[in-house]
Formats: C-alpha cells, structure tokens, sequence
C-alpha cells in the first residue's frame, strides 16, 4: 500500500488518499543527539540522506505522524531497549484496565504480545489468549512458559481468524505503526460484532510532549506517530467502531520537568506557580510522608501521560 501519492504530497495513513497537512519539521543531527545522550542509542542510520523530519496531520483525523515512512524502527532497535532499560517490557497499568472490560469466557487476541506480561495476567483468570509479535526471543519466551504466542502480523492472522474473538488489545503498539489504516482494518475484522478493540497509546497532547518535539522516544526510529484524544475518538468516522471509554494514566513525578516546560509557555501565572511549587515540594521532600502526599497531589491535578480507550464494534461494518 503506498502511502505517498508524489514526492510533493503526503496522503494519510489512516485515511487512504486523504490528504495531510504539513505541521512542522524537526532537526535531524539533534534528533540524533537526543538518542546518543538521553538512552545511548545511535539511531543515525535511520536519518541518511535527511536534514529534517517532517510532522504531517491528516486532515480527515486530526492524527499527527511522522514523515517519511521508512524512518519506523527495526527490530534490534527494540532489543537495544529491552536489554538496556527494565521499565521497556513490563507489567503497565494499561493491563489492569483492560481486564476490567474482559469475561471469563472471553477470547482474547493480544497484538505486540512482548515477552507476555499481559498474556500471564490472562492466563491466571483462565481467558483463552493469543498473542502476536514480531520479536523472535519474546514469542519464544512466551512459549516456553506456555503461553500462546505466534510470530505473525495481525494482518496475517485477521486472514486465517476472521471474527474469532471477543476482544483485541494492543499496548503501545499503534504509535509505531506506519499504516494505521491495514493495522486497524486487519485488529477490527478479528473481533466479532460488538467485540470491543482496547488500544493503550502515550497522550502526545501538547501538554504532555509538546513542550519538548526532540524526546526521543516519542519521535522517530521509536515512534511513527502522535495520538491524543481527539485523534482516537475520529477513528470512529473512518473504521465501524464506537467509543465505549477512554481512560487515563495520571504523569508520573520524573514527567513533571516536561509538563513544567509547557506551564510555562502556555499556562496563567497562578497556575504556573502552583505546578511549579508542586514540582519543588516533591523534590526536596521526596521519600518523606509529605513528600508522597505532594506527588499524590501532583499525579492527581497533572495531564494523562497514557491513554487506554475501549472501543466497540459495531454490528454492521
């Protein structure tokens, strides 16, 4: 599916044919730079030939992604990560949320499966699960610990297992997808009707990354694309799907530099000054009593840093 109608115009992702709108562009030698010295990766070979990065928006959606296409990351780019840093595959606060959309006598279908933290949550309520990677070493270690995990993309799978299960989740997968619309089309033709499709992805609303567009991690080769709440909830014009929720995952302390950036660019003094003291209470007096009752107060007054939104499928494509 080619994504790119010219050299001059960029179509969107989500949408085919429907055009995009240039956004901005980022510098690539201090994108680069950004990896070297925030997570000691040299991501330089992704960026030959280039001087920019193009951030582009579908005009239908609203959803920001990255051009051009062939900047997603590989796979030994994951392995560096998992190797290099625990907290990359882990148990996430996404998954206790999704469990509370899922039955017993549920089928579940897991894309991005990692190493299994969410198919052995499954697996301890006895819900019937597959998991899908593309990571050799995580499906073989799922599957030497039984669980069902298959090294397959979801468009290959939707094929053999049209409309088989009861939900199908995917964590922090979508934003390094390059064609949302196969990826989705693919997740949605595997539920049944009134399955409900459950995507975990970070909140790129301004307030959380936008005060800093070179974070690494939310920027290419990791990330192909920027999802917020508006842009999830336009899903619903494009693909046969309602929004059942969308929930939030509060930002954690170690979050609140970024978050103060865009304070104070962007927010009333007052406000400014509250986030502000909040952030300095916290750090002279963390591990103390009141030092947990100023993060609590942070965490609860801060943005969302993650969003799960459960959709549901509608009975008519």
């Amino acid at each position: 599916m080619s994504l790119q109608t010219s050299p001059q115009t960029v179509t969107s992702p989500v949408v085919p044919g429907a055009p995009a709108h240039f956004v901005e562009a980022l510098d690539v030698t201090r994108l680069i730079e950004r990896y070297r010295q925030d997570f000691g990766l040299d991501v330089a070979d992704y960026f030959h030939g280039l001087s920019q990065v193009d951030i582009y928006a579908c005009a239908r959606t609203g959803y920001r992604f990255y051009h051009p296409f062939t900047l997603a990351g590989r796979e030994d780019l994951y392995a560096q990560l998992a190797s290099r840093f625990s907290w990359y595959y882990t148990d996430r606060p996404e998954h206790a949320i999704a469990e509370r959309y899922l039955r017993p006598s549920d089928r579940v279908l897991e894309i991005g499966c990692g190493a299994g933290f969410f198919l052995r949550r499954l697996a301890a309520r006895r819900i019937a699960a597959v998991g899908l990677d593309l990571n050799r070493a995580a499906v073989a270690q799922c599957r030497a610990e039984g669980l069902d995990a298959r090294l397959e993309t979801i468009e290959t799978h939707a094929a053999a297992h049209p409309q088989v299960y009861d939900a199908v989740c995917t964590f922090h997968v979508l934003e390094h997808v390059v064609d949302v619309h196969a990826f989705l089309t693919a997740a949605i033709a595997c539920l049944r009707p009134g399955g409900r499709l459950i995507i975990a992805v970070p909140n790129s609303a301004p307030s959380v990354y936008g005060a800093d567009p070179y974070f690494a991690l939310n920027a290419p080769p990791h990330h192909m694309g920027l999802w917020e709440p508006a842009s999830l909830r336009a899903l619903t014009h494009c693909f046969p799907l309602k929004v059942k929720a969308i929930q939030g995952i509060c930002l954690e302390a170690a979050d609140w530099e970024r978050y103060l950036i865009f304070s104070v660019r962007h927010h009333p003094v007052l406000l400014r000054k509250h986030n502000w003291l909040l952030w300095k209470l916290q750090r002279r007096y963390v591990g103390t009593l009141f030092g947990c009752f100023v993060e609590a107060l942070m965490l609860a007054t801060g943005p969302y840093r993650e969003l799960v939104v459960i959709f549901r499928r509608c009975a008519a494509d």
